[in-house]
């Protein structure tokens, strides 16, 4: 994994290892090495004896695994090898040719059409989530790949490109002709897709071709502008604002456009939300979160201590039963956990549903620092939570106590 030449050699000196031994995804050394694109390495193991025919447990040869490398020089060898089939799919139905055009890697995908490796429809999609637009080019010039085929969702690769971002891509579908007003069977458009993505001249294109109500609902009821703060793109936010997106809609699970900014995480984002007094910092959305809850458990202290000058209620608890600390201790930002104890709004032994405790919590995530902060701080260590499970079943407990 970490293409260590001379550790290897070392090993398979000392004859303690066996080369075809499989581990993680019952993948071989051989597999790794060809996935992390590891060349000195990858001519050691075969030259060493390793076994090129094996598959992991999702059916991927080194000939798919590869292709998450990249390295066309151990392509090259494996082709000449006869190692695997060079069109053999694994159980994601991805072919080696599809998975290089998903990772963007150019001059495999060339070597391997070639070579006449087929693909399937979906590479198209995959082609553009990757972003390689020579690749994408390709398949709408030499393919005759249907420019505006859906996926399994309804998504067309103008879709995908968006999405992803890719404004190159997304230019040269548009150019040939992508059809831009498919919706996805979640009602998700191309804006929305777009404004997720957050490559703000995509979302200005979408605009200036008024073809997208800009506050259209899509997946769970959420608008564009929705999925701009959610996904933190203050440049995106900001240009559906100037274009008068309505910050008001709510979206089918409770949360409002200050949740979404709260989740996303950008302090500018929720600064203008919080600036036009249009959502009460105390609303409770999904999972009957707040907030101030959604910062904590995000881990964003900029944004939380942000929401404090509005002077919230700290004392609630979600659906679950977790209150403002159970949050905190879930994101694992010490500093934020710091502060909310010294609050005093929160018991620092309370209790979930489930009866997990901040310090069990803590535990569980492997936080270590925040542990010792509520052990100093007074937290009790002998409670058990609803399954009578103690403290000290929790993961990590060796790195916490030695």
């Amino acid at each position: 994994m970490d293409g260590d030449l001379s550790r290897v050699q070392c090993l398979l000196s000392v004859g303690l290892a066996n080369i075809n031994a499989t581990g993680l995804h019952r993948r071989t050394s051989v597999m790794f090495t060809a996935e992390k694109a590891h060349k000195d390495v990858f001519d050691l193991l075969v030259r060493e004896g390793a076994d090129l025919s094996l598959e992991d447990d999702n059916d991927n040869t080194i000939f798919l695994l590869v292709r998450e490398g990249g390295n066309i020089d151990i392509v090259q060898y494996l082709l000449t090898q006869n190692a695997t089939d060079i069109n053999r799919a694994n159980q994601d139905k991805q072919t080696p040719a599809m998975k290089a055009a998903f990772k963007g890697h150019e001059d495999v995908f060339g070597l391997l059409v070639g070579k006449g490796a087929l693909y399937r429809s979906r590479i198209l999609h995959l082609a553009c989530t990757g972003g390689n637009i020579e690749i994408v080019n390709y398949l709408l010039t030499e393919a005759l790949v249907d420019i505006n085929i859906t996926d399994e969702n309804n998504y067309t690769p103008a879709i995908i490109a968006a999405t992803a971002g890719h404004r190159n891509v997304f230019d040269l579908l548009v150019l040939k002709g992508a059809d831009l007003t498919i919706l996805g069977d979640d009602d998700n458009s191309v804006l929305h897709a777009a404004s997720r993505g957050g490559t703000i001249e995509i979302v200005r294109n979408v605009l200036t071709r008024n073809i997208v109500n800009i506050n259209a609902r899509g997946i769970d009821e959420m608008t564009p502008v929705f999925l701009a703060a959610l996904n933190g793109h203050d440049e995106v936010f900001d240009l559906l604002v100037e274009k008068e997106a309505d910050l008001l809609i709510v979206a089918n699970d409770g949360d409002t456009i200050l949740h979404a900014a709260c989740r996303g995480g950008n302090v500018q984002i929720v600064k203008y939300v919080l600036s036009q007094n249009i959502v009460d910092v105390n609303s409770k959305g999904y999972n009957g979160l707040t907030p101030a809850m959604i910062a904590a458990v995000g881990g964003h202290k900029a944004v939380f201590y942000l929401l404090l000058e509005k002077r919230p209620d700290l004392s609630p608890t979600d659906d679950d039963g977790n209150n403002l600390l159970h949050m905190a201790c879930e994101g694992g930002n010490v500093e934020l956990v710091k502060h909310v104890l010294a609050l005093n709004s929160v018991d620092i032994n309370s209790r979930t549903e489930d009866g997990r405790t901040p310090a069990m919590i803590a535990a569980s995530k492997g936080h270590k620092d925040m542990l010792k902060l509520l052990m100093n701080e007074g937290a009790d260590l002998s409670l058990v939570n609803n399954d009578s499970e103690t403290f000290f079943i929790f993961p990590y407990r060796v790195k916490i106590w030695r």
